[in-house]
């Protein structure tokens, strides 16, 4: 990155965790009461933000009650079962960044305490599902033609993915593809550049206008987070996020961690242990060291064949 390239926000936008609690006969009692009451009028749990509306159905995936807050998401199972979590949390992105991720996940295992048996072990396991790395940058503003410009001529975004496309918003909005590059997405707002995606499923890497984004998901508290950043308020923030999930953020934790986990993979994605490798997941995704890196911008000659 060039010397007036700024990073004005960093962290986690996107967390979805298993918790594999015990809760009791008691707590699901009182939310099979109130969900029949929910199919008539909203019914509120709990306070502040640790507050949540019980919706009158569950879940997909055999989560019998669904409670929506603004802090998170948390499906319940009507029953323990052996070897499977009993709730499911996804939290909100303004929770995220407003707490950090580890307040946020300390304050939600609090609530679910309340909700569980007696005498059950706690602190309970955590797994993370999904995990969105992100941060919001200025000082820079790529123009799409990273993605099409003739080898070596110009800074080139070098990735392993396959995996390319290009999005274009029109000009009364309204997101569309304007042009396949494998899995690779460029978005364009009229004939303004908007951002790109790489890769897909598993493994996904954002990188698009924040400040556009804001004023249609009507996210402008990201403004207060920019200026405690030492944002230009004058300026567009760009983002460059990256999504990881199941197989990938597991091995990418256990490369970034301690390689000898990959004997008990399945604890590769328990909260602490993930937490512990955020730093190492950041620079594994981005650095130029061989072996590491998915995603970077450079000013490359490439072979024939189009590798680096």
């Amino acid at each position: 990155a060039s010397s007036g390239v700024r990073v004005v926000a960093h962290g986690i936008d996107t967390l979805h965790l298993s918790i594999w609690c015990s809760v009791s006969p008691e707590t699901r009692r009182r939310l099979d009461a109130l969900r029949t009451l929910a199919e008539a009028h909203d019914t509120v749990i709990g306070s502040g933000d640790l507050r949540w509306t019980l919706a009158p159905h569950g879940r997909p995936g055999g989560y019998r009650y669904l409670l929506d807050g603004p802090a998170c998401s948390i499906a319940l199972r009507g029953r323990d079962l052996d070897g499977q979590a009993s709730a499911f949390v996804e939290l909100r992105s303004a929770y995220l960044w407003r707490l950090g991720p580890v307040r946020a996940v300390a304050r939600i295992l609090e609530a679910l305490r309340a909700w569980s048996a007696p005498g059950s072990e706690w602190p309970p396991r955590v797994t993370v599902s999904r995990l969105d790395l992100a941060a919001d940058v200025q000082g820079w503003q790529p123009s799409g033609a990273e993605l099409t410009a003739p080898i070596g001529t110009a800074p080139a975004w070098v990735s392993r993915t396959v995996a390319r496309t290009r999005y274009a918003e029109p000009v009364k909005g309204g997101t569309k593809r304007a042009r396949d590059l494998g899995a690779d997405a460029l978005h364009l707002r009229g004939r303004r550049f908007t951002g790109y995606s790489f890769g897909s499923n598993d493994l996904l890497a954002r990188i698009y206008d924040k400040t556009a984004e804001i004023k249609k998901s009507g996210k402008r508290w990201f403004g207060g987070l920019w200026l405690a950043g030492g944002a230009d308020p004058g300026a567009p923030v760009w983002r460059v996020e990256f999504q990881l999930r199941g197989d990938v953020l597991r091995e990418l934790v256990i490369a970034v961690t301690d390689p000898r986990l990959q004997a008990v993979a399945a604890c590769a994605t328990d909260w602490p242990i993930v937490r512990q490798g955020l730093d190492g997941l950041w620079s594994y995704l981005t650095t130029r060291e061989a072996g590491r890196g998915w995603l970077d911008l450079r000013r490359v000659a490439l072979r024939e064949d189009g590798t680096p």
